[in-house]
């Protein structure tokens, strides 16, 4: 007959076996954690050491991007309750959802105010715009407010870079296109992970270090050759964001004999300012660098000729036929602020082209006062000398600053296939 002392024996060691199980078997401890997104995983690490090692290494495993983007046109009907309207909620279902964590995130907006988030009008060029009716001062109060209730629903240690634009690009989680808005009320943020191969960095750029004998060194990338992308954003009327693309295109070709792919537009201000220094603020120009082996990019340029959805479709193939893996890929559109609606007569002409030939990558972008890029599709590869002719490589530097043009940037993250 069973003894107290034996029950008491059989239920220690059953206690212990679990604890064994829930504490240490790495097979049961991963097929557990693997099903939760990143920021549970990230509550489940303060358990104890063996499940925060456990969840280390599924999040390193992970390299998902995450994508928000709104749309008053488009968007889902009904009224929102939350502060940031249906972009709040979207921004909150992402983050929750993601199953890697967000460390860069980069944001094209029209909306400044919380009210502008939830309210707007479905007439064209009727929406609330940044900065109508109150000052300065008031209106830099709103965009703080703005960027506060933004960066608290990132995780701590994400860096946010905000841009304010008269339109945008802008791609829904489902994949379907959120669509070209031209001052609709419109809204897009991408979210980066931290990714294998993958380095992403902001550019700040001082007056000091536009105008210093290394460019390289200024900017702090002389130990960075392999950038292989370098978006540019520069705000009003400021010729620092030409001058510091055609500088960046001569330095990468005086020293390595390529051009990075060089791609952005004039935005109307830039809201995160506050990351800045004085110095860094007065240049008008900020910059995102995308470095490392996975890095793989291309980028076409539409001209002012091309002006119907076929033709861009047309220009489009030669983006494909690079080849780039669409597995993980995200693209970027800098219109012209006339290349909308009324330039090619029917809406979203430019980002639908994209979206038939690109299906599984995710657009965003904006339309700016001024376009910066050309095509590239040498996907980071030194000049050879049959492409030279014989000519000086310095004397083949595109043209980088464009009007009434378009600029589609592909990226691919992952080895080369």
């Amino acid at each position: 007959m069973a003894t107290v002392d034996d029950d008491a024996g059989t239920s220690e060691q059953a206690i212990a076996a679990s604890t064994w199980i829930m504490t240490e078997s790495h097979e049961f401890l991963q097929n557990m954690l693997s099903y939760l997104p990143a920021l549970e995983l990230v509550k489940c690490a303060r358990v104890c050491h063996q499940w925060k090692k456990e969840v280390d290494l599924i999040l390193r495993s992970r390299e998902q991007i995450g994508w928000v983007s709104y749309n008053y046109n488009t968007a889902r009907e009904g009224g929102s309750d939350h502060i940031l309207g249906h972009f709040g909620e979207n921004l909150d279902e992402c983050v929750q959802s993601l199953w890697s964590i967000p460390y860069h995130v980069l944001m094209f907006t029209e909306l400044v105010r919380c009210t502008d988030y939830t309210i707007g009008t479905r007439q064209r060029g009727h929406f609330s715009m940044p900065g109508c009716g109150f000052g300065r001062q008031q209106k830099w109060q709103e965009i703080h407010h703005v960027l506060d209730l933004i960066r608290d629903r990132l995780p701590q240690q994400c860096n946010l870079l905000s841009i304010q634009t008269s339109g945008t690009v802008g791609t829904y989680r489902n994949m379907q296109l959120a669509g070209e808005s031209e001052g609709d009320g419109a809204a897009t943020a991408i979210l980066f992970p931290k990714m294998q191969g993958v380095n992403i960095e902001h550019l700040k750029v001082t007056r000091k270090s536009l105008t210093e004998g290394s460019l390289r060194e200024a900017l702090g990338i002389a130990q960075t050759p392999d950038i292989k992308c370098v978006l540019l954003f520069g705000f009003g009327n400021t010729p620092a964001a030409q001058f510091l693309a055609t500088r960046l295109q001569t330095s990468f070709r005086e020293t390595y004999g390529w051009d990075p792919v060089i791609a952005g537009a004039i935005g109307d201000d830039l809201l995160t300012k506050q990351d800045l220094t004085k110095e860094e603020i007065m240049t008008k120009v900020i910059g995102v660098t995308f470095s490392g082996p996975n890095v793989h990019t291309a980028s076409v340029l539409l001209d002012s000729n091309v002006c119907s959805k076929e033709h861009v479709k047309l220009e489009l193939q030669k983006l494909k036929k690079v080849g780039l893996c669409e597995k993980k890929s995200i693209a970027f559109m800098f219109a012209c602020v006339g290349r909308g609606v009324d330039f090619h007569e029917e809406e979203n002409a430019e980002s639908e082209a994209f979206h038939e030939l690109f299906p599984n990558t995710p657009l965003f972008g904006f339309f700016g006062n001024g376009e910066i890029g050309c095509e590239n599709f040498a996907c980071g590869k030194a000049m050879t000398s049959e492409e030279d002719d014989g000519d000086s490589c310095m004397d083949k530097l595109p043209e980088i600053m464009h009007g009434y043009t378009t600029i589609i940037c592909l990226l691919s993250f992952g080895p080369a296939t």
